[in-house]
């Protein structure tokens, strides 16, 4: 029997649409990235530099504007920009594949929506044994979330599908999802960590700010890559 009311703690983050700022936006990151001077460089600052930088020749002023501000910012200039610090550090020392999760935690970290789909709908979609994750699956997430207080508004149904392809696209950016076909996407299985079950929902590092630089080595945070915890500390 389904409960009729699924408690929700009461710090929880609400959730917002800012996944509309961009998803994955793996290669943007990378040029972001290398833009980047440390160890303060601020959003508005490195937002100069990329718009005079060449790097983004195709991509509108405020096309970059929302990149830089609204989706780079909180996921890698936070806690004194302690996230963008340690992934200069690890650029080029660790696979592109590990790489890449790292970016995926700290997304998720900005984004709890994306976390918590990726737990709450991703991962059991994955134990049940299916075989994609379909659209409706991402909407009913959404609509449940809404139901138990997580949106600051109630979200319009536009609202819900497009939040809905967010959260969809993002795990396809981050190689969790496949294409989407017939509206479904696949489940990939190569998003582990190497130290980690596939049934652990996600093998996270330490917060940056409680990693030391001199930990990473050429083969990656030793310590760190074994850590297993939930999908957010």
């Amino acid at each position: 029997m389904l409960p009729i009311f699924q408690q929700t703690p009461l710090n929880a983050p609400q959730y917002t649409t800012r996944l509309q700022a961009g998803l994955g936006l793996i290669p943007e990151t990378m040029r972001l990235l290398a833009l980047w001077q440390p160890p303060h460089m601020s959003g508005q600052a490195l937002l100069r530099n990329a718009l005079a930088s060449g790097e983004f020749p195709k991509v509108s002023a405020r096309r970059l504007r929302n990149i830089v501000i609204e989706a780079f910012v909180p996921r890698y200039l936070v806690d004194e920009a302690a996230p963008a610090r340690l992934l200069k550090v690890l650029v080029g020392r660790v696979s592109a594949g590990d790489f890449r999760q790292l970016l995926f935690l700290y997304t998720c970290r900005a984004n709890p929506i994306l976390a918590d789909f990726v737990c709450e709908t991703y991962w059991s979609r994955y134990a049940s044994g299916a075989h994609a994750v379909e659209k409706d699956n991402a909407v009913v997430f959404v609509q449940r979330a809404i139901a138990r207080g997580r949106t600051a508004a109630h979200w319009a149904p536009s609202t819900i599908i497009r939040v809905s392809n967010y959260l969809m696209g993002a795990a396809a950016d981050f190689g969790l999802l496949g294409p989407m076909k017939q509206r479904a996407r696949n489940i990939y299985h190569t998003v582990f960590l190497r130290s980690q079950s596939p049934f652990s929902p996600m093998t996270c590092m330490p917060r940056a700010s409680e990693t030391t630089l001199s930990s990473v080595t050429p083969t990656g945070p030793s310590s760190a890559w074994s850590r297993m915890m939930c999908c957010r500390n």
